[in-house]
């Protein structure tokens, strides 16, 4: 569970190396294996932002991996119980968005995910992956980026897009399920998204100390700090919150007779 000091830091410029420990991030990826034993996880990290913001990696991808780099996938193999990072950068596009080089360099070391490759080779890898598991697992909700909340965001996309009868085009996750299931029909494919929630509602000893030693230098919202925080805190840190605020907004909307 991403947690407002986390979310704020890594929204300072600068950013260098992994804001805990590569053990850390391991762990919720075991943690993540043991709830899908037969089959393997794709999770899609953020694309390139357009705007002169910095970029800032989607929150179920960034508690998995740390990584913030534009078009990733993460690959989480719950049979072989090994994980895949999937990019391709340049160390100059690395540095234009105040990521590490070294990312780009040595990815498995970076990262202490256990194997990189090529963006190119998704095709390759997800036919791989569809000719010995009967089961992939994917985030049907849609991302959560920076001061956002998945399922308020749902719950706007469904409203002004899918359900729009003007407009009716999916989001992206579900394009992407979509896709999966017209490619490989033999496959099943099932929702990732509270599988990962449940994991980040829990917080770990690690994400307890950094709560415990905030440092003002880590935001750079020195204006109204705190109040930012509590937003980010509320709206980011918890789902289940998310979920809860959804369903009161939607109860708001409803008719009365």
């Amino acid at each position: 569970m991403i947690t407002a000091v986390v979310l704020l830091a890594l929204a300072s410029p600068a950013v260098a190396g992994l804001v805990f420990e590569k053990a850390e991030y391991a762990a919720r990826r075991e943690k993540l294996m043991e709830k899908i034993p037969d089959g393997v996880a794709i999770v899609w990290g953020a694309q390139p932002v357009a705007s002169y913001y910095r970029y800032a990696q989607n929150n179920d991808f960034l508690y998995l991996t740390g990584v913030e780099i534009p078009n990733a996938v993460l690959v989480v193999d719950g049979i072989l119980r090994t994980s895949t990072i999937v990019f391709t950068s340049t160390e100059d596009a690395a540095r234009s968005e105040g990521i590490s080089a070294d990312l780009v360099r040595n990815p498995v070391e970076y990262t202490g995910i256990e194997r990189a490759m090529p963006y190119e080779n998704l095709n390759a890898i997800l036919a791989a992956i569809a000719s010995r598991s009967k089961v992939i697992y994917t985030c049907f909700r849609p991302e959560e980026l920076l001061r956002e909340a998945s399922m308020e965001k749902l719950s706007t996309l469904q409203r002004n897009m899918t359900l729009n009868i003007w407009d009716g085009r999916q989001t992206r996750e579900l394009q992407f399920v979509s896709v999966l299931k017209e490619r490989f029909p033999q496959i099943e494919v099932r929702d990732c998204s509270p599988l990962i929630w449940e994991l980040r509602v829990i917080k770990s000893p690690a994400e307890i100390d950094l709560l415990r030693r905030p440092r003002a230098s880590e935001c750079r919202h020195t204006r109204n700090c705190s109040v930012r925080c509590a937003q980010v805190f509320t709206n980011m840190s918890f789902p289940r919150r998310s979920i809860i605020s959804a369903r009161r907004a939607e109860r708001r909307r409803a008719p009365t007779a």
